[in-house]
């Protein structure tokens, strides 16, 4: 019984890492290579071809800009052609109030939040104050509904909101973490899948590769608060 738990939830696990694969990597990356966005607001490690812009420089870009209030953008009303937000509402009090600048400084506004299938991401309750109500990650003019996240924000009020930056290797990112999170992120499926399938072999080493999944699992999360 405990070993058909075990499996299920490595399972689990792997399901939530390859819809949050998707979502944070597979689409972002599709969105940002598609042209050269005037203005990458709260980039992380992504270079967008124009400005980038972010209240923590977490490496070191081309034409960054440092701001400190989203809601008020150091730029005349229409500066940008294109403005790219990528996974960055979730985590404001007041994503409209943000979105309304956004729309003020761009021409064109494309944003990218969690999807409700990326349940790893939709629900992540030390990151995000708000849950997005939308089956599609990208989102062209438009703010897609969205209720608050209260639990979350409570939580978050509690002990600290915690926000981590992208940190692939090939952005050149300036480490805050643990150097090695990338490496750690890549076995997961391979940790979490071979640990499944052992389980559900009921092989003796079932037990021992759930273990190393586990720390693998915990490995790929070493990052440093950046808020809080």
């Amino acid at each position: 019984m405990l070993l058909d738990l075990a499996a299920a939830y490595a399972l689990l696990m792997l399901l939530l890492w390859s819809a949050n694969h998707v979502s944070y990597r597979l689409i972002k990356h599709r969105v940002l290579s598609e042209r050269r966005w005037d203005y990458n607001i709260c980039c992380g490690t992504t270079d967008g071809g124009g400005v980038n812009a972010d209240i923590v420089q977490h490496a070191d870009l081309r034409r960054f800009e440092l701001v400190t209030d989203v809601t008020r953008l150091p730029h005349a009303a229409g500066t940008f052609d294109t403005v790219l937000c990528s996974h960055t509402l979730e985590h404001v009090d007041d994503p409209a109030a943000m979105f309304r600048e956004l729309q003020r400084v761009g021409k064109h506004v494309t944003i990218l939040v969690p999807p409700l299938w990326d349940l790893a991401a939709a629900l992540n309750p030390f990151e995000h104050r708000v849950i997005f109500l939308t089956a599609a990650s990208r989102h062209d003019d438009r703010l897609p509904p969205f209720i608050r996240y209260t639990p979350a924000r409570w939580l978050q009020d509690q002990f600290g909101q915690r926000i981590d930056a992208d940190t692939r290797p090939s952005t050149g990112a300036t480490s805050r973490g643990f150097a090695l999170r990338p490496l750690f992120d890549a076995l997961m499926p391979v940790a979490w899948g071979g640990a499944a399938i052992l389980l559900l072999l009921e092989q003796p080493a079932g037990p021992m590769a759930f273990a190393v999944a586990a720390v693998v699992w915990w490995l790929s999360k070493r990052q440093q608060p950046l808020l809080g």
